[in-house]
C-alpha cells in the first residue's frame, strides 16, 4: 500500500485508521472530511505530504505521530481543534502555518520536530501548552500573538537556536523551565 485515494462519501477518518501503514506515502484527503481520529496516521514513517481539506475541523491525539518523513502539510482555516501529541516526532518538517481559527496549541504537540525552523501562530491564540515545542532544536525565532495569556512549562525547553523573544502585553503565566536549556537565547523583550 503506497498511495490511497479515499472517497468523496467520507466525513471522518476514525482512531487507528491507517496507524503503521509504514509503505504509506501519499494520500488524497477528500472535501468531505471534517474530522481525522487519534493515531490515525501515527508511524507512517514513509508519508511524504499530505494535503487536508478545508472541511476539516478538528484533528485527533497524535493523528500523525512519528511521521518523521512529512515535510509538507497544510492546515486548513476551518481547524479549530488539534489534539495533544498530533505532530510528535515529526522530525522533517521546516515551517508551519497554524490556522486563524485554533486558539489553544495543546500539550506536546509538535516535540521534537528538530527540522522546524519557523512556525507562524495565529494572533487568536490564547495558550500554548506544556511541552508544546519541547526539543525543536532548529527553531530560531517565534512570534508570540499578542491574545496570549498563557505559556506552559517546558513549552520552549530545548530550543536550542532560539535566540530572540519578544512577550506580550497580555501574558499572565510562563510555565516552569518554559524556556529552559534555550542555549542561544539571548534577548528577552518585557512589553511596556
Amino acid at each position: 500500500l503506497v498511495s490511497i485515494t479515499l472517497p468523496h462519501s467520507l466525513t471522518s477518518i476514525g482512531e487507528g485508521a491507517f496507524r503503521l501503514c509504514i509503505r504509506l506515502v501519499s494520500i488524497t484527503l477528500p472535501e468531505t472530511l471534517t474530522s481525522i481520529g487519534k493515531d490515525a496516521f501515527s508511524e507512517c514513517i514513509r508519508l511524504v505530504s499530505i494535503t487536508l481539506p478545508q472541511s476539516l475541523t478538528s484533528i485527533g491525539e497524535s493523528a500523525f505521530t512519528l511521521c518523521k518523513r512529512l515535510v509538507n502539510i497544510t492546515l486548513p482555516e476551518s481547524l479549530t481543534s488539534i489534539r495533544a501529541y498530533a505532530f510528535y516526532q515529526c522530525a522533517s518538517f521546516v515551517n508551519i502555518t497554524l490556522p486563524q481559527s485554533l486558539t489553544s496549541i495543546d500539550k506536546s504537540m509538535f516535540v521534537s520536530c528538530t527540522s522546524l525552523v519557523s512556525i507562524t501562530l495565529p494572533q487568536s491564540l490564547s495558550s500554548i501548552g506544556v511541552y508544546a515545542f519541547d526539543g525543536c532544536t532548529s527553531l530560531v525565532s517565534i512570534t508570540l500573538p499578542q491574545r496570549l495569556t498563557i505559556i506552559g512549562t517546558c513549552a520552549f525547553r530545548e530550543c536550542t537556536s532560539l535566540v530572540h523573544v519578544t512577550f506580550t502585553q497580555s501574558l499572565t503565566s510562563i510555565g516552569v523551565h518554559a524556556f529552559g536549556e534555550c542555549t542561544s537565547l539571548v534577548s528577552i523583550t518585557l512589553p511596556q
